[in-house]
């Protein structure tokens, strides 16, 4: 090392030296003066390359079978996510503990026993699903005012919560962020007035992508002003980009909906 080291330091001597010398002279002058060093560096590189062979030949291990080993080795280490115990055990696992391996279509969760065949029944053991949160998507929001138009989005413009920038309180529409389970949860109430003398109802309605999937109904149970619930859950697998929205329709005149409140989570699985 301390040849090296020497070496490396007679360069930087005479680099220096050399910067200083040639701010004097003329161009051509500058021009020779390059041509000298690159001729001095050209014959240092020589001579550290001929160290580094003579290191090599003398541990018997040539630059080439360096090469050709490490490739192996990059080719030979497997690539991707475990998809079991076994998996494990061949890419150089030996404690006994509790692992995460990629399922049929989840990551879980699993037991190995390295101290035992991999052909043993306890070997590896089944725990779980793993809660994987990669990205959380869940939203809160509720209609601020009455509402009685029938047909349209309906617009849930007091957002209390909106993890992921799914919804867009602007269309009323919810968009799959990513592909997954999403739970959707609606409730509300419907205003009936007094003084019609047939039964008054209305109904809601949950659209997948422009298709109706889910509703819900309110009508009142006797004749007079009053306030009736409604409420409605689904659990629905969405791609991404998939698009949820509420209409209503057949709001009797006069009446209106009101606190009606829209939220969503998405479960952490596929």
């Amino acid at each position: 090392m301390a040849h090296f080291s020497a070496t490396h330091l007679g360069l930087l001597v005479m680099a220096f030296w050399t910067t200083c010398a040639m701010a004097g002279l003329p161009l051509e002058g500058q021009l020779q003066q390059l041509k000298s060093n690159l001729e001095a560096l050209q014959s240092h590189v020589i001579q550290l390359e001929a160290q580094v062979t003579s290191l090599l030949r003398g541990s018997q291990t040539t630059a080439k079978e360096i090469l050709i080993s490490t490739d192996a080795a990059v080719r030979q280490t497997p690539s991707g996510m475990p998809r079991s115990c076994a998996d494990l055990k061949d890419r150089g696992h030996t404690l006994n503990g509790i692992y995460s391996i990629m399922g049929a279509k989840s990551v879980e969760t699993v037991y190995c026993d390295f101290s035992l065949s991999t052909t043993d029944p306890g070997f590896q053991k089944w725990i779980g699903f793993a809660d994987v949160k990669s990205s959380p998507t869940y939203f809160y929001v509720q209609l601020d005012s009455h509402f009685n138009q029938t047909y349209v989005p309906i617009p849930f413009r007091f957002e209390r919560l909106n993890v992921g920038g799914g919804y867009n309180k602007t269309t009323g529409k919810f968009t799959a962020p990513s592909a997954g389970k999403y739970f959707f949860s609606f409730t509300g109430m419907a205003y009936f007035p007094a003084g019609s003398t047939s039964r008054l109802y209305c109904g809601i309605f949950m659209y997948m992508n422009g298709y109706p999937i889910s509703s819900a109904f309110a009508d009142e149970i006797a004749n007079g002003e009053q306030f009736e619930t409604f409420s409605m859950q689904s659990t629905l697998r969405l791609a991404k980009g998939d698009q949820i929205w509420i209409k209503a329709y057949n709001i009797p005149k006069n009446g209106y909906l009101w606190r009606i409140y829209n939220f969503i989570h998405k479960w952490n699985f596929v």
